[in-house]
């Protein structure tokens, strides 16, 4: 990080920001998908990790765009588990409900939801997060905004950062807004148009910042 970018930091005037926007998997969640694995099949997790995270184009990313949903999957997992499409998707929706969030960045959310700030949750993510995590979290009552790269077709965080902003219809914009996001690039492409970000690392980073920050 350079000089002129810390001192960007340190002179903040978190009074100055209307805006939070947090990322979800591993910024508010660290939790990994589809471990909890049906009894007939204990390979289970190996299995969705091989098959649908696999390295380069994968599964998950096309799932993530939008270009699949979770019977697509479950259709293609039912052969490699030997399980009926339908009870995999049964286990699928079980393997993203009750997911750990890491706790001061929830905390973080709560608070700046009680001081009346503009809360937004901008996600890559698939079909299930709508369905199943939001309404398991009870993220809506936290985040009067919440966009995912599924719904929107759209995987570009940049874009879909500026479908949030038109959905706060608030006049909210990137300089008097500050993202929580565990994204290298991610970050740094949000300091260039103009808004301030935690580079979120683990929970005593984001503590330590938000103090520095006279949070």
């Amino acid at each position: 990080m350079g000089h002129q970018e810390v001192e960007v930091k340190r002179n903040l005037d978190l009074r100055q920001i209307d805006c939070f926007v947090f990322d979800f998997g591993a910024t508010l969640s660290s939790h990994p998908y589809f471990t909890v694995c049906p009894p007939e099949c204990p390979e289970w997790a190996d299995l969705f990790q091989a098959h649908v995270f696999k390295k380069a184009r994968s599964v998950f990313d096309d799932w993530m765009a939008g270009e699949i949903d979770a019977r697509d999957v479950a259709e293609m997992m039912s052969p490699v588990t030997g399980i009926a499409a339908n009870r995999v998707i049964e286990f699928m929706k079980l393997g993203v409900r009750g997911l750990s969030q890491n706790k001061a960045v929830r905390d973080l959310a709560i608070r700046a939801r009680e001081m009346g700030k503009r809360m937004v949750l901008v996600t890559g993510n698939i079909d299930l997060f709508d369905t199943e995590i939001v309404p398991d979290l009870g993220l809506s009552d936290i985040f009067e905004v919440i966009v995912n790269s599924s719904r929107s077709r759209e995987l570009h965080k940049e874009k879909l950062w500026d479908e949030a902003f038109r959905l706060l219809n608030s006049g909210a914009s990137y300089e008097t807004s500050f993202l929580i996001e565990d994204s290298t690039n991610n970050v740094e492409m949000f300091r260039r148009l103009g808004g301030y970000a935690h580079l979120y690392v683990d929970d005593e980073g984001l503590i330590k910042e938000m103090q520095t920050l006279s949070w």
